[in-house]
């Protein structure tokens, strides 16, 4: 196999995984509460990926490990919890589509706080994808949409929550870009998910009906438990190491286009869900897209043209 088509393959995978996670949230959601998805989620990825960093935690200086535990934060920590809030009451389409929003808040995030170089085009681009969110936004609450969805109407919070999960997103890549550059995706994930996800699970076990629920299911088929596999499982430890995978096979930027995918396969799991999805969501996602490729445009500096003198 070609290296250039083991990249394609590769990235249509992590579109399809990672786009389906909103999906597999909200069924999760129908029978787990919201903090028990997270610990769920957190916890089974970083079993998983945890004997795979062993060998890799002794080459750990303190930078690197402190650098993780902020990265675990932002990435693994808050988010997984405030994407499950939020989708009591937003739709899976609705969510993959504002997920979208990552890469403008990665630059952003990177201009104010990390001394990323400023560029006109990627200022563009934000200002772009913004406005999109905001037709999305705008047009759900304006609109009143709330099919399919647990706890009935969502209100404006629920939908800025999830804008503020994509800023946690775009914290997480700038600290991945900084500090942790010389270590592998993987590692970093697998460490977040373990150190966050196993102590929360321990309180989850204690606090809540959790371990009741777990034994009352009567197959891993039920759609609660396959759903929180697929988040755990898929959507966490195996996607972050197809994600380095693809990184090698590639190139970052070429890794980073599964961005572009991503909402269109939340799309199709609304649709074929039977969601309600309003035309300012294709809107929106339109003018979120345009504004990624936008600010992703490298301009060549001009050459200057030396004349010899005959």
């Amino acid at each position: 196999m070609s290296k250039t088509l083991k990249a394609w393959i590769l990235l249509l995978i992590l579109a399809l995984i990672w786009g389906s996670s909103f999906y597999f949230i909200n069924n999760a959601l129908q029978y787990f509460s919201p903090f028990q998805v997270g610990c769920l989620r957190l916890s089974i990825a970083g079993l998983i990926l945890f004997p795979f960093i062993i060998p890799q935690l002794r080459t750990l200086n303190k930078r690197q490990l402190f650098g993780s535990i902020c990265f675990g934060l932002c990435n693994a920590g808050l988010p997984a919890f405030i994407f499950a809030w939020a989708q009591q009451y937003v739709q899976s389409s609705t969510a993959g589509v504002l997920n979208a929003l990552t890469p403008m808040f990665n630059f952003l995030v990177g201009i104010l706080f990390f001394q990323v170089i400023f560029k006109w085009n990627k200022l563009a681009g934000v200002v772009i994808g913004f406005i999109g969110a905001i037709v999305i936004i705008n047009g759900a609450t304006k609109l009143g949409i709330h099919s399919r969805t647990l706890k009935g109407e969502a209100h404006l919070i629920h939908y800025l929550a999830i804008v503020f999960a994509t800023f946690l997103y775009g914290i997480s890549g700038n600290i991945m870009a900084k500090y942790l550059y010389d270590v592998k995706g993987y590692v970093v994930s697998g460490l977040s998910y373990f150190s966050f996800g196993i102590p929360l699970l321990i309180i989850c076990l204690t606090t809540t009906d959790l371990g009741d629920k777990i034994m009352n299911i009567q197959s891993v088929y039920d759609k609660p438990i396959y759903s929180i596999l697929g988040l755990s499982v898929l959507g966490s430890a195996l996607a972050i190491i197809l994600f380095s995978s693809l990184v090698k096979a590639s190139n970052s930027l070429f890794a980073t286009s599964v961005t572009y995918l991503i909402p269109f396969v939340a799309l199709c799991w609304g649709i074929g869900s039977k969601e309600t999805i309003q035309f300012s969501i294709y809107v929106g996602l339109i003018m979120i897209l345009a504004g990624i490729a936008i600010g992703t445009i490298k301009f060549k500096k001009n050459k200057l043209i030396k004349i010899k003198k005959v």
